[in-house]
């Protein structure tokens, strides 16, 4: 249980200056290391990137203007329709009143009678927040916030991927990022992509299909593991070593090292978002992702009844995989929208001192579960002869813990507040390490941030924003 409860494990990592890079070209985005930057108490993580602006890479959307895409959803960041309620659990109730509600033609009037003398019209008022996050850039800063959480070693772009659900009144439903199913140990499954695979297999071009060269490490399968072919006798046992073999029913190296990927284990952000999600059902709701679903999460995401994915980049393209999914989109009638953020990066500065060093952080993180690893020694070695003491790619070292990670959400989420003087975010979490609620200080719901007063002092009580926020 990694939650809040104990103070002195809040701060294992909270010193950090979290920078989001919400977009980027992609020569600068495939750099796989990242900036460590340990000056003042602040560790800055993000692509390591020049000091001048970055152009943001073309657009290929009608609806990439984040004004023109708020209007098309029905939430306003003017009126604020969901202010400070970002998620499904968070409700606001309006008691009825005895007096009609005013229109807006004797608005002024009437909050000027009932707040005994506040004018919503003065050039006196003190003004929302001006900086404050929009609702794509705060959901698609989610999105990457949570791709921190991932323990995939490869680049951003073209792992490590981040997704954030949302509901038709702005609220956040269902998060996820890419990682093994619950309960499977990042220790003992592999983290390798495909060519680092072959490469570990020893696969070579022109190699015969019976072929293969399998671990170091050695298992002796005999007719007695093979107790439903009684006929096998002793004499046709299988010894695996470590040299080539051929066999009947050998696989090939492209299959054996498909076995020794991350790919046949890994749970996509997309598919954990919507296993993930709070409410009933996502029907309707948007996806919002830093890079474009591939096909088999594509097919989730048209089973689960969402109507649109919001995407920052396709890095893939030109790939069977995003073809596919462009395809069965079009023809499922879910809109693929790339979305232009409207600021380059999210900074999360937690404003406290670190409990550990970066180095000691990293050192901890990397520390494997050689007990785990191995109880499943033999399981691996059996059914895809492999051993993970001898895995040359490892899970990263510099993934977010949990607790830094929920606090980094509930600083992210306060950076949609209007109050221009404090900006509160909160982030409510269950035994399972779902996000169930998220929310940040704000007016309630349908309460206009250009109407209601923001001030903290006022010739009496009901012209300050205390009475409201």
């Amino acid at each position: 249980m990694h939650h809040f409860r104990h103070s002195r494990r809040q701060s294992i990592f909270v010193s950090i200056v979290i920078v989001i890079a919400l977009f980027a070209s992609k020569s600068l985005t495939s750099h796989p290391s990242f900036a460590f930057a340990e000056r003042d108490n602040h560790f800055n993580m993000a692509p390591i990137t020049p000091t001048k602006a970055i152009s943001p890479r073309s657009v290929m959307s009608n609806h990439d203007s984040s004004t023109e895409r708020t209007k098309q959803s029905g939430i306003s960041d003017s009126s604020d329709d969901n202010n400070g309620c970002t998620h499904h659990h968070c409700s606001h109730h309006h008691p009825p009143s005895s007096t009609p509600n005013p229109t807006k033609h004797n608005i002024r009037d009437y909050i000027h009678r009932e707040s005994r003398g506040y004018d919503i019209h003065s050039p006196t008022n003190v003004k929302k927040r001006s900086a404050y996050l929009s609702w794509n850039d705060y959901f698609l800063a989610v999105a990457y916030l949570s791709a921190r959480r991932s323990k995939d070693p490869h680049p951003c772009e073209t792992a490590r991927n981040g997704a954030c659900i949302v509901d038709s009144v702005g609220r956040i439903v269902g998060i996820g990022y890419d990682g093994f199913p619950r309960g499977c140990s990042d220790d003992c499954l592999p983290w390798a992509s495909a060519p680092e695979s072959l490469a570990e297999a020893g696969a070579v071009a022109g190699a015969s299909p019976t072929k293969r060269r399998v671990s170091s490490h050695t298992a002796l399968r005999t007719a007695e593991d093979e107790s439903d072919n009684a006929s096998k006798s002793a004499d046709n046992a299988t010894i695996i070593t470590n040299q080539e073999t051929t066999a009947e029913n050998d696989i090939t190296p492209e299959e054996l090292a498909w076995l020794q990927t991350k790919e046949p284990y890994l749970c996509r952000a997309e598919i954990n978002a919507i296993l993930n999600k709070c409410s009933t059902d996502v029907v309707g709701g948007r996806m919002f992702v830093p890079n474009f679903p591939n096909n088999e999460c594509a097919k989730f995401i048209i089973q689960s009844g969402i109507t649109e994915v919001a995407y920052a980049r396709d890095d893939n393209a030109d790939s069977d995989a995003s073809r596919a999914s462009r395809i069965l989109f079009e023809v499922a009638g879910v809109r693929m929208t790339r979305i232009r953020p409207s600021v380059p990066s999210v900074r999360i500065n937690f404003g406290t001192s670190a409990s550990s060093t970066m180095e000691e952080l990293r050192s901890k993180n990397a520390t494997r579960n050689e007990d785990e690893m191995e109880t499943h020694l033999g399981l691996l070695q059996r059914e895809a002869s492999m051993n993970p003491f001898d895995f040359k790619v490892q899970k990263r070292a510099d993934y977010l813990s949990w607790d830094d990670y929920f606090m980094g959400v509930a600083f992210l989420s306060a950076q949609r507040s209007k109050d221009p003087n404090t900006q509160v975010g909160a982030c409510i979490v269950d035994a399972n390490h779902c996000i169930i609620g998220i929310g940040y200080n704000g007016f309630p719901r349908g309460c206009s941030d250009e109407v209601l007063p923001w001030a903290r002092s006022a010739p009496c009580d009901l012209q300050k924003k205390y009475a409201y926020v």
